[in-house]
Parts: C-alpha cells; structure tokens; sequence
C-alpha cells in the first residue's frame, strides 16, 4: 500500500484534482488555503513538518502529482472499502431481484444462488452491489434498495459524461443528461430540472463557494 511521503508539495495540473487536494490539506491540516496564488505554485508538507505553500520545490522534499495524491489518500481507500465490504441477503431476497431481472442478469443471478447452495443466505462485496445499481432500471431499484438500502457513490464530472449521459442538455432534453432547463409549467426557464435517478446534494465547500452535487443512488 503506497504512503505520502513525509514531505511533499502538488501543483495545480488539474483543477478538479487540485479543488479536492486543497479541501483534503484544509480539512486535515485545519488550514484556509483557496489555492489560487499565481506566485505560491506549490502546496504541501515542508521538510519543516508543516502545511504550507511556496514559490519553489526547494522548501519540500519531493514534488508528486495530483494523480499520484489521489491514488494514495482516495483510490487505496475506495479500493479497501469495496473489497472489505459484504452484504449477506436471504435467499427470498436474491427470488425478488431474480423475479424483475432482464434474461443475462437472470443468468448472474442464478450462478449467485450457487454460492451457498444448502444455505439460506448469499454474500455479494460492494463491488457486486454497485454493478447491479448501475444496470438497474427505474422500476428495479425499489426492489435493490429495499434489499441493499440506498446506495451513494462519488461522481467524477471531469469527463463530460456520467453514465452515457451528458452533464447538460441544452436541448431541454432530461432523457440523457443529468440536468437541463425546466422547458414548461411554472417555472418555465427559470429552473433546472435535475435527473431523479441521481441523489442531489446543496452543499457548501471549504473556500464557501455553493455547490450543487450529485452521487449515485
């Protein structure tokens, strides 16, 4: 398992990675940090043993990229939560998603049962749980959620595209996007209709800029 190294600095190469870097020191390191200085490019831990920001690399030990940052603090633990996880269900429970199934998730379902053939209960890690969310149409998550309980994930908006579906649709289209232009009623085109089969959060972040955020039923 990889560790930060005791005294590092990040610069700003990614302005998605680098808004979670700079809330990540200011959390942890009960810091103000906006990370918006053009002069005090680097931002980190000094050989000193404090959080702080320069003009050069010279006051760190070593320069790592957003990436790897990401990879050591959030990837390691999103990977262990995922493996270590477990849900156990009743077999009646696996009939239920069984019942609502398309033909090839019938089939995964089935080779599920055989885990424990001569036992009533099935075990499925959270990464099996988020691929059958994730398949799941609208009428089927009732059913998984009443089984599993909600399920929220973090979404990466850096791409365009969550799910196949663009992040704006400036047709007034819902169909596949996350949000769009509110086309009709009473507050025709002076609100934004946001997609159901999403969690919406209105939040606050550590600079007290207003985010709209959303995560994965």
């Amino acid at each position: 398992m990889k560790e930060l190294p005791k005294s590092f600095a990040c610069k700003n190469t990614n302005q998605v990675l680098w808004d979670k870097y700079i809330s990540w020191l200011n959390t942890t390191y009960s810091e103000k940090f906006d990370g918006d200085s053009d002069m005090y490019q680097y931002y980190g831990i000094t050989t000193n043993g404090f959080c702080d920001y320069h003009s050069s690399i010279i006051f760190f030990d070593t320069s790592i990229s957003l990436e790897e940052w990401d990879e050591i603090v959030n990837g390691t633990q999103i990977k262990t939560e995922e493996v270590m996880k477990k849900y156990e269900i009743r077999r009646q429970e696996l009939k239920k998603i069984h019942d609502v199934a398309c033909n090839d998730w019938k089939e995964k379902i089935t080779e599920y049962a055989l885990r424990n053939p001569f036992g009533n209960t099935i075990e499925f890690t959270q990464i099996e749980v988020d691929e059958m969310f994730k398949a799941a149409t609208l009428e089927q998550l009732p059913i998984l959620e009443g089984i599993f309980g909600k399920q929220t994930a973090e979404i990466d908006l850096s791409g365009g595209l969550v799910d196949g579906k663009v992040l704006f649709d400036t047709n007034r289209n819902l169909t596949n996007a996350l949000m769009c232009v509110r086309a009709s009623g009473k507050y025709e085109n002076k609100a934004f209709i946001l997609n159901d089969r999403y969690n919406w959060e209105l939040v606050k972040d550590a600079n007290y800029q207003l985010c709209l955020v959303p995560t994965r039923r």
